[in-house]
């Protein structure tokens, strides 16, 4: 018997999605790709993004994150970015205007058949509900002294600071206190995303992890969840 999702047709099939450059610079525009295709022909396809600013992040449970979203055309015709028209593959481009240093972007596409059937990727169920990427203009030096005001300040150059892995966390400011220095959120998980080697992984859980030492030392560590 035709089960909860039987239709007589299906929507279109989205595949080969890709975004470029893979972390894009303040300068740069970020072409996003996908073959997209529909025995009843694909009738539109759009991409939908949402920026988030440092001291602004937008958890995936924030009333925001379903709200917050610009939407463009993508072209399968020759125009505004798009190689070649009639490939099936549909391209958008989110300008460089869009890109400041330390914006996350995330994306999702939806394309529609001239027969009314819909589709947006990532799917319903993915447990990623979108992609992402993170603009980034490379790590700056950093100055510190050992006894503020009272020791000369000491100046370490960049490449010296990209000698060691990079990671980024990015998350609600007020979640990162929580987390590092409330002891009543040791078993608090919270959503932050994480960047390492040009690659966001969005929607991730951190929380305080350690015994005696947690809250203690002020080298609190932290777990990861993936």
């Amino acid at each position: 018997a035709p089960n909860s999702v039987f239709t007589l047709h299906v929507p279109p099939q989205i595949r080969q999605l890709d975004h470029s450059p893979e972390q894009p610079s303040s300068a740069q525009e970020v072409v996003i790709t996908a073959k997209i295709s529909d025995p009843q022909s694909v009738a539109n396809v759009t991409l939908s993004y949402q920026v988030i600013d440092p001291g602004a992040y937008i958890r995936l449970t924030d009333p925001a994150f379903e709200t917050e979203w610009v939407n463009v055309a993508m072209h399968d015709d020759g125009t505004a970015g798009d190689d070649a028209a009639g490939d099936a593959r549909y391209t958008a481009i989110i300008p460089a205007s869009v890109h400041t240093h330390r914006r996350l972007v995330r994306y999702r596409i939806s394309a529609a058949d001239s027969g009314g059937s819909t589709v947006q990727v990532p799917l319903a169920d993915d447990p990623q509900p979108n992609f992402a990427y993170f603009c980034y203009d490379g790590v700056p030096a950093w100055t510190a002294a050992a006894r503020p005001g009272i020791t000369a300040p000491q100046t370490f150059d960049s490449s010296l600071l990209q000698s060691v892995p990079v990671y980024h966390l990015i998350a609600n400011g007020a979640d990162i206190n929580n987390s590092h220095y409330s002891s009543g959120s040791r078993n608090t998980r919270f959503l932050g995303s994480m960047v390492y080697d040009g690659h966001v992984y969005d929607h991730i859980e951190f929380n305080i992890r350690g015994e005696g030492s947690t809250y203690s030392t002020g080298k609190n560590k932290w777990r990861f969840r993936f």
